[in-house]
């Protein structure tokens, strides 16, 4: 099965990540992400919508996706970014 990275630019809108997190949940692929992408992806719907409290969007929307794919974050990728 392949093995895909969503960044941030693809977990915002909202509607494509649905999109995407609903086809992972299906087994048409493992997903990936960072902590990083995470942050960038909080960064972003903050930028979009001021009202929405980034420790609310944390706590619900970044918790249940982790929650919902227990084996998603990626760690030690830092040393990979130069190459």
């Amino acid at each position: 099965m392949a093995v895909v990275v969503l960044d941030a630019c693809v977990l915002f809108p909202p509607s494509l990540r649905d999109l995407l997190l609903t086809l992972a949940a299906l087994d048409a692929y493992e997903v990936r992400w960072s902590e990083a992408i995470l942050e960038e992806l909080t960064g972003a719907v903050r930028k979009r919508y001021p009202n929405i409290d980034k420790d609310l969007f944390k706590s619900t929307t970044v918790a249940a996706m982790n929650a919902a794919f227990p084996d998603v974050l990626v760690r030690g990728w830092d040393q990979l970014v130069n190459s």
